[in-house]
């Protein structure tokens, strides 16, 4: 499987820790995810994420997605 990603930032830094896909190891194998697009609840989901001990490396809300599954 291969996946690809063009990122336009117009939000978040163009900067490598904004690369696209954002990949995590699960109990399921490894899940990528690329997205385009901006979470409206993006504070919130990263507030409780990090409450849960889940370290964040980016700004990206793609990474917010690939934590959540």
């Amino acid at each position: 499987l291969g996946i690809g990603h063009v990122r336009y930032s117009t939000q978040g830094l163009s900067d490598i820790t904004n690369i696209q896909p954002f990949v995590v190891e699960s109990l399921h194998g490894l899940i990528a995810v690329a997205h385009n697009g901006e979470l409206v609840n993006a504070k919130h989901m990263k507030q409780k994420l990090l409450k849960h001990g889940v370290g964040l490396s980016s700004g990206s809300d793609s990474e917010l997605i690939v934590q959540l599954l």
